[in-house]
């Protein structure tokens, strides 16, 4: 809490300095024209989806399907390659389409690969997750370029270096605000999700004597009976209930991320509709 305040005043304190000097370091006015905020709205979330989602994938086949780190990198790696492919086609057709069309393209295609996402389970194929990364991602190669574009031609060339860092300004910050978030959404919607699962855990339950009875079958063929098989059968069933409440903590933050993104579709329209100009 401290240090959330901490960042509040800090906040406030950097955009008053910035906004009342006559030669800034960064030019807030420059979001006094519409399309420019919009531009950086969109580029603000850009970067929390991309960054969420970066950060929640390696986390889910890790923890969740144990996965080591270069599986988890091989896995998000075709993403980041179809990305450096479909940039230069993008760039093409921001001088023959609309950009909004684009951009509109862009947030639908990530926010329906998020949606995918939510098909998820503890048994999903490395192929399926990796081309389902590889379908986000490029959604996300139809937000760069349009996006800059429609931003700098709203601004005057002799700007461009001030405009150029506000808008990578609130890409950094909406990616560091999508890792908070997403993380924070994980952890309470698994201890959500955890509770209601134990509270349908009961000892008259049908299904919970039957896996007891089961487990304890299976370990006492392997000369593990007694007493102490009950209790790593329930040691077990505790484990289970926690790796699928994690689970579904996952399946909400991918859902949440998809929403997001595809609610941010009719703030597309609020750019003007101009020819645009790379920086």
């Amino acid at each position: 809490v401290a240090m959330t305040a901490i960042s509040i005043m800090t906040l406030v304190g950097f955009v008053i300095w910035e906004w009342t000097r006559s030669d800034p370091i960064v030019d807030l006015h420059l979001l006094k024209d519409p399309t420019f905020a919009v531009a950086n709205l969109l580029m603000f979330m850009l970067g929390f989806v991309l960054l969420g989602t970066t950060v929640l994938l390696p986390l889910y086949v890790q923890s969740l399907m144990g996965y080591t780190p270069v599986q988890a990198g091989l896995m998000l790696s075709p993403g980041g390659i179809a990305i450096l492919f479909l940039m230069p086609v993008v760039g093409q057709l921001v001088s023959r389409l609309d950009a909004r069309w684009l951009i509109s393209a862009g947030f639908l295609i990530i926010g329906v690969a998020m949606l995918l996402m939510t098909r998820f389970d503890t048994e999903t194929g490395f192929q399926t997750i990796m081309w389902t990364r590889v379908f986000q991602a490029s959604g996300m190669a139809f937000l760069f370029i349009p996006i800059n574009t429609v931003a700098f031609s709203a601004i005057d060339t002799a700007k461009s270096s001030n405009a150029s860092a506000i808008i990578n300004m609130s890409r950094n910050v909406g990616g560091s605000f999508g890792i908070s978030i997403a993380v924070t959404v994980l952890a309470r919607e698994a201890q959500i999700h955890q509770d209601r699962l134990i509270g349908r855990v009961t000892s008259v339950s049908p299904a919970l004597r039957a896996y007891v009875s089961m487990v304890h079958n299976h370990l006492a063929e392997h000369g593990h009976g007694g007493l102490a098989s009950t209790h790593e059968a329930m040691g077990l069933l505790y484990q289970t209930v926690i790796k699928q409440s994690t689970m579904l903590a996952y399946i909400d933050d991918f859902r949440f991320l998809g929403v997001v993104s595809i609610l941010l579709i009719p703030t597309v329209f609020f750019l003007r509709h101009q020819k645009t100009r790379l920086p």
